[in-house]
């Protein structure tokens, strides 16, 4: 009976029936010996490399159940003799400082299963013959093999009665069968075997350290050389990156060289087309005689509705004349030139307005597109310009900037450009700028157009024209024509008293006239507020009564009732210190007409009380009515007796009015009122009814504030709480309530 623990059974190849197995993997064993066998003793092995370069490449028995409990009687049986060949192979090794198995060798291999101190491989089926690998690691570093078949297979399991025959030995690489193979036919103990290999091991021992030394040197010197690689690749990337960056940058510098280019030649265009203008205007003739005249047009006015007819200071003369059904204004000059404007042309159809347009022409040069051959020859606003016009706003927008295009400006107010969000053939479409003082109009920036816009386009696209300086004077021209014309001498006289009150109205005048006109902003309001002044007192004509009633041209015209009540609301603003807009808004939602608003204004004239005062702006805060009835007289006597003074108002029932109880009695009321504003101050409802009587309150706490001398004191508070009520109404509007 064979004892596993003491020997082990080996046959040789022949005597198997193996041949099979080896013809599958003769070709691969050839190259490995052909390249000098002797160095693959020096060699580690793994056990993969075991399977597949000396078992070939053959299919190894699936791990399925039955095989995995036939692996693991097996294992147990294996485990023995491998624990007792190792045990012999380490007696032998003794004093080499060199032992084996997996304990020993912590740093090997770790891809089989640990059986007995040693790896064991997976089952692999050849020529129908199990063959299974075991590989014993050493502590320096190398390793024998054993390569089991089982003969009494059945070729599908190992069952526990299969015995496993050794029949190829491996050192390192090295196939060392022939070491231990059988003597004379004899088979060779386990002690024999162990022996063999732990001498060959041992004589192999120095030769193999040293080799892996050099081998390790190498991989290492290999590893450092590819770090250095992947760092030079790296290295190369970060140039090729920069390179690519390079080169869009490049092509984008010459993008914009190109642009820029463009825009050199239209400049150059440009600059070529002003220089011909400019050298145009140098070798033009002297300048005018019209260039010196210093005439006011108000004097003007005066002589030719007393006179008939001007003579100006440069010898021109300028009168009026009836030719069939048309009345037109003609200046002539020393030179034998005649000018001349009918007034239809004229919006207003006013004989002085023909007369104040063509002198401001003709002082300002520019009086040739009224230039005619004879006079009466009827020469409209529109008519052709002379060959050489001058330049004017409507014509030409002021050259901007190098760095803006040229054409007329409109703010883009609640959109920005996109296709079919502005009319098509602008210039440009600039962004938002701040220092622009129109940026407050120009939310999404700006757009340019070579030519103006219709106010049709401008409301339809909602846009507003931007315009220059040099166009203020038009537009002032044409305020003070028009809806400061009736009143030009009041508010030349508001402007020297009241400019804040003066340049809101203007302000108020400017955007009704022109909707689709930017208002000028910043610095700009004080250029625009002069040419306001100048314009109206060229406009401002004496009283109807030293004018003359027969005169031609003179109280034609009716007050504007839309004027009339501007006016009125500039006082009562002015008075109340409250803003216009302000004071328009309470009386289009309080008022009852202009007479109404005479009355209220004259009532405070007359009467005007820090309490009256105080109680109409309250009533502006509030929204509320308040009406002349609503004043209350002055306690003390005006100079002038006033038609029928109101009585004083009676005290209530009970109480009567002395300095002893007058005095507490306000108090009480006062601390009574800001206790009920203070209780409305966190109101909250979604009543429309019950706020407006909440609204109601808090007008009778301040008309009693008022009435008790401590609305002053308190207006913070008043106003606070109008704010919370009016809001809690405006909440209740969106909500659709």
């Amino acid at each position: 009976m064979i004892n596993p623990n003491q020997r082990i059974v080996i046959h040789g190849l022949g005597n198997i029936a193996l041949q099979p197995m080896l013809e599958s993997t003769l070709n691969l064993l050839k190259v490995v010996e052909s390249e000098d066998s002797e160095d693959l003793i020096l060699e580690s092995v793994t056990l993969e490399e075991i399977e597949h370069v000396y078992l070939g490449n053959s299919d190894f028995i699936p791990a399925d159940s039955a095989m995995f409990e036939a692996i693991s009687t097996q294992r147990q049986q294996l485990a023995t003799t491998m624990r007792a060949f190792t045990r012999v192979l380490n007696r032998g090794l003794q004093g080499t400082d060199i032992s084996g198995g997996v304990e020993n060798a912590p740093d090997g291999d770790d891809s089989g299963t640990v059986v007995g101190g040693a790896l064991i491989g997976k089952v692999r089926r050849i020529a129908g013959v199990p063959v299974i690998a075991a590989k014993i690691p050493l502590s320096d570093g190398q390793s024998t093999s054993i390569i089991f078949h089982s003969p009494t297979s059945n070729g599908k399991t190992l069952v526990n009665s299969d015995l496993l025959v050794a029949f190829q030995f491996l050192v390192n690489k090295r196939d060392v069968t022939h070491v231990v193979a059988p003597i004379g036919g004899k088979d060779v103990s386990l002690a024999q075997v162990a022996q063999s290999l732990s001498n060959l091991i041992e004589k192999n021992s120095g030769k193999f350290q040293k080799q892996q030394a050099m081998q390790k040197k190498m991989k290492d010197d290999i590893d450092a050389l590819q770090n250095e690689a992947d760092k030079l690749e790296n290295e190369r990337s970060a140039v090729m990156q920069q390179f690519n960056d390079a080169q869009n940058q490049a092509t984008q510098v010459s993008s914009q060289v190109s642009s820029l280019s463009d825009q050199l030649a239209k400049q150059k265009s440009i600059n070529s087309d002003l220089q011909k203008q400019l050298d145009s205007l140098q070798n033009a003739p002297a300048p005018a005689p019209s260039q010196a005249v210093t005439d006011n047009l108000r004097n003007i006015k005066q002589s030719i509705n007393i006179d008939g007819k001007a003579t100006l200071s440069d010898g021109s003369t300028i009168d009026v004349k009836t030719i069939g059904d048309g009345t037109y204004a003609i200046l002539q000059t020393p030179a034998g030139e005649t000018y001349q404007l009918e007034a239809k042309d004229i919006q207003g159809a006013s004989v002085n307005d023909a007369v104040g347009k063509l002198f401001k022409a003709y002082r300002a040069g520019k009086a040739d597109k009224y230039k005619v051959d004879n006079a009466a020859d009827a020469v409209s606003d529109t008519a052709a310009p002379a060959p050489n016009p001058e330049l004017t706003p409507e014509t030409e927008p002021t050259p901007a900037p190098d760095t803006q295009p040229q054409g007329f400006r409109y703010a883009l107010v609640n959109r920005p450009a996109g296709i079919g969000a502005v009319p098509d053939g602008q210039i440009a479409v600039l962004p938002k700028d701040e220092s622009d003082p129109y940026s407050q109009y120009a939310r999404n920036g700006v757009i340019v157009y070579p030519q103006k816009l219709s106010d049709e386009q401008m409301s339809q696209y909602e846009l507003k024209y931007l315009p220059t300086q040099a166009e203020y004077p038009q537009y002032a021209e044409q305020l003070a024509q028009g809806a400061l014309s009736e009143y030009a001498e009041q508010y030349i006289e508001l402007a020297k008293d009241d400019a804040k009150t003066f340049t809101k109205n203007v302000s108020l005048q400017f955007k009704k006239a022109f909707p689709n006109v930017a208002y000028p902003l910043g610095d700009d309001v004080n250029v625009f507020m002069t040419d306001v002044i100048a314009a109206l007192t060229d406009v401002a004509q004496p009283d109807n009564t030293q004018q003359g009633e027969g005169t031609e041209g003179a109280g034609d015209n009716e007050p504007d009732p839309m004027d009339v009540t501007q006016a009125n609301i500039a006082e009562i603003a002015n008075l109340t210190g409250s803003s216009v807009d302000a004071v328009d808004s309470w009386w289009t939602a309080n008022g009852s007409g202009n007479s109404a608003l005479i009355e209220l204004k004259d009532a405070l004239i007359t009467a005007p009380s820090p309490q009256n005062i105080e109680a109409l702006k309250s009533a502006i805060d509030f929204g509320t009515a308040f009406t002349a009835g609503d004043v209350k007289a002055m306690t003390e006597p005006e100079p002038e007796p006033a038609p029928t003074p109101e009585p004083e108002p009676q005290p209530e029932p009970g109480t009567e009015k002395t300095e002893d109880n007058e005095v507490p009695e306000l108090d009480k009321r006062s601390n009574d009122a800001i206790a009920a504003l203070k209780a409305l101050l966190t109101y909250q409802s979604d009543d429309t009814k019950a706020i407006g009587e909440k609204l109601q309150e808090a007008q009778n706490a301040a008309q009693a504030l008022v009435e008790a001398g401590t609305y002053e004191d308190n207006e913070s508070l008043v106003n606070d709480v109008a704010n919370n009520l009016i809001q809690l109404m405006a909440e209740i509007q969106k909500k659709g309530a």
